[in-house]
């Protein structure tokens, strides 16, 4: 398979493909210029290359953002023996396969205390020794790409 970006395939990507599926991901619509050959297990020419096809690519609708549900802003944790646990939750977002939730001590997550990815629409932190406020935020995952940020949310440690 030639790929490329231009009519001229000026720049082409030549790419061995195992079957008849090439699988492009764009964020963007993009239009690629492909033109495909049959090869043997070595990758060696057994017919010539074909016509060129136009190929384009309108990418699937961005992801919803979640809304975190648990803790609700301003609700308290209580610290036992210097750690918490806490359980957060949020929206279900159609067509996510996973989501990333961070935890922060500052609303910017500039040094996030926890960063973890889940397939689950819930995470159990378990921290040692914070105290104060704790900001949290989730995003959706998918093959195409993330979706934006939750608006923050925060609760309190005592």
């Amino acid at each position: 398979c030639k790929l490329a970006g231009s009519r001229d395939l000026a720049g082409a990507e030549e790419r061995l493909l195992p079957a008849a599926k090439l699988e492009l991901n764009a964020q963007t619509p993009t239009t690629y210029y492909v033109r495909v050959a049959a090869a043997d297990a070595s990758g060696g020419p057994i017919s010539s290359y074909s016509n060129l096809a136009t190929v384009e690519i309108e990418p699937g609708p961005a992801l919803e953002r979640p809304t975190p549900l648990t803790p609700k802003p301003g609700a308290r944790a209580v610290a036992k023996g210097g750690r918490i646990s806490v359980v957060f939750s949020w929206s279900k977002i159609k067509n996510a396969e996973s989501y990333t939730i961070e935890v922060a001590t500052s609303p910017d997550f500039n040094s996030p205390i926890s960063s973890n990815s889940t397939r689950e629409r819930g995470f159990l932190l378990k921290q040692a020794e914070l105290k104060g406020r704790v900001y949290w935020r989730v995003r959706a995952e998918s093959p195409q790409g993330p979706s934006e940020w939750s608006e923050p949310a925060h609760f309190d440690v005592n």
